[in-house]
């Protein structure tokens, strides 16, 4: 009994430390990605050119993003954790040149609006799911699968703006509102999974580092686009 309840203790303080540092690394994530952004922001205010110049380089950009978020996810369980790290460094610095460009069209009112609802949200479903004695792992599936969908209506969306159709707006609006449902289930899943992902870090018997990596990635991902959702809702055009 007595040794039973020592393995116990011992891990909830494993996953306690597992959980400290994926939130640690997500944190940098967040705060790099929010100085380029700032960056961005106020070069852009300031310089007609700059900002032609970053509209420009929106797309190559999030290409590259898309690569590098694809060779984190895939590759993230070999890398050691050295490279997983700076791999996530450099994603969340050139995350914050995408943001910082959708970031141009709203007023700094409404930026910091966005990010404080967003922020709240996180922290309630991030919360659940770590305390839940629920496994969240249906809902995790089911919102990717949504996701997929979501995709795939962004891209007929993206013909209609292209095809100067009225109908882009109120699709654009019905999209941004399934995305922040579907965001906000994954923030309380992907936190839910980290119990597991601690236990897959123990039974590799190489540390933590790339497995927090793995989830500070997933959750990272999961507050930025929840931010750029609450942002197209509630923020003010310039």
């Amino acid at each position: 009994m007595e040794n039973s309840y020592l393995d116990n203790r011992s891990v909830v303080a494993a996953n306690g430390t597992f959980t400290a540092q994926v939130f640690g690394w997500m944190t940098i994530g967040v705060f790099l990605t929010g100085v380029i952004a700032f960056i961005i922001n106020i070069l852009s205010s300031q310089s007609a050119q700059l900002l032609v110049l970053f509209s420009v380089l929106f797309f190559p950009v999030l290409i590259v993003q898309l690569i590098l978020v694809v060779v984190l996810s895939a590759l993230g369980r070999r890398l050691n954790a050295a490279l997983a790290s700076i791999l996530f460094i450099v994603y969340s610095l050139i995350s914050g040149l995408t943001v910082g460009i959708i970031a141009i069209n709203y007023t700094v009112s409404s930026l910091f609006v966005a990010f404080g609802i967003s922020s709240l949200m996180f922290l309630v479903l991030a919360v659940y799911g770590l305390v839940t004695k629920k496994d969240l792992s249906r809902w995790q599936a089911v919102a990717l699968f949504a996701l997929f969908g979501v995709i795939l209506v962004s891209i007929v969306n993206l013909v209609l703006l292209l095809l100067n159709s009225p109908l882009f707006n109120g699709l654009n609006a019905i999209l941004n509102y399934v995305v922040v449902i579907i965001f906000s289930v994954l923030i309380a899943s992907d936190a839910n999974a980290l119990k597991r992902l601690a236990a897959e870090a123990e039974a590799s018997g190489q540390g933590y580092g790339r497995y927090a990596i793995i989830g500070a990635l997933q959750l990272y991902l999961d507050f930025v686009n929840l931010f750029i959702r609450v942002l197209s809702i509630t923020g003010k055009r310039r």
